[in-house]
């Protein structure tokens, strides 16, 4: 947030890996919520739910900081636990088109089938914004079961959501009011692929002298989801100004590209301050 501040200040270009912020179609449904099509937002509710994105093998000549490294998205101090690395992006979603901040978290998960890491590979958590806004995220990474990523958005005149990869707009009794025309946009646009537009749209802020800054929106929704993490591994509620004013910090005290005492690397029992026995230390380096 600080950093934010000072590139404002510097009139520099701040952008970050939301590539959502970029996504035309995700744009045009911003737009539409900002003119008062679905009212007031008074609730939300986001998922990221898919099959285990899987690990990297060990090789037999890795330490295990390089093994951590390559696999890092299972390793809670490398990524945050997925609910942070991932999740984000369809939280951040709601912060944007919301303006509003967490306020406090309930969350619970846990780590049923995950075979490598430390981090869980389920989340539910009630997100509490300001003026009372709740929203239901949901995270999982687990095989053969129901997939769904998307975001769906609840106003005092109507709702939006991007169900099937098409953002809508309906009224209370559940009629389209609007659609976003992805067939248009084709004829009007060559490109579209939001993960390059993000690196064309900052390219062409820096060319042309006009400041871009979409950082603080991405550091507000990074921080509900650590909010959100810490519940779920503690079985607490966690507020916005414990987390601001907290200490934590999951490094390793020494960090080298050498071996570590693995046995500080374990997932947490929510309603215990003490992490469970690493009885799956046999399997995470497969």
């Amino acid at each position: 947030m600080m950093a934010v501040r000072q590139a404002q200040t510097k009139g520099l270009c701040f952008v970050t890996g939301t590539q959502r912020h970029h996504h035309r179609g995700y744009i045009e449904s911003y737009k539409k919520i900002q003119e008062g099509y679905i009212g007031r937002i008074v609730a939300g509710n986001v998922y990221w739910n898919q099959g285990d994105l899987g690990y990297v093998r060990r090789q037999p000549e890795w330490t295990d900081v390089e093994y951590m490294a390559r696999d890092f998205f299972n390793w809670r101090w490398l990524s945050g636990d997925h609910v942070v690395e991932q999740f984000v992006h369809v939280l951040d979603v709601f912060t944007w088109f919301s303006h509003l901040k967490p306020v406090q978290v309930i969350g619970m998960g846990s780590r049923l089938r995950r075979s490598a890491g430390d981090i869980y590979d389920n989340f539910s958590v009630d997100f509490e914004f300001e003026g009372g806004v709740h929203v239901h995220g949901m995270a999982r990474q687990i095989d053969n079961c129901h997939n769904r990523v998307s975001e769906i958005i609840q106003g005092t005149k109507g709702s939006w959501n991007n169900m099937n990869n098409k953002f809508t707009i309906l009224d209370l009794d559940g009629n389209v009011v609007w659609q976003y025309d992805d067939e248009a946009a084709k004829e009007q646009f060559k490109l579209h692929d939001p993960f390059t537009l993000e690196h064309v749209n900052l390219v062409n802020h820096i060319r042309s002298g006009k400041a871009i800054n979409i950082a603080e929106t991405t550091a507000i929704s990074t921080l509900a989801c650590i909010m959100a993490r810490e519940s779920a591994y503690s079985g607490k509620l966690c507020t916005w100004d414990e987390m601001t004013n907290s200490d934590l910090n999951l490094m390793p005290a020494e960090l080298t590209l050498g071996n570590l005492d693995m046995s500080q690397f374990k997932s947490f029992i929510p309603g215990s301050t003490s992490t469970r026995d690493a009885i799956w230390t046999d399997i995470i380096w497969m």
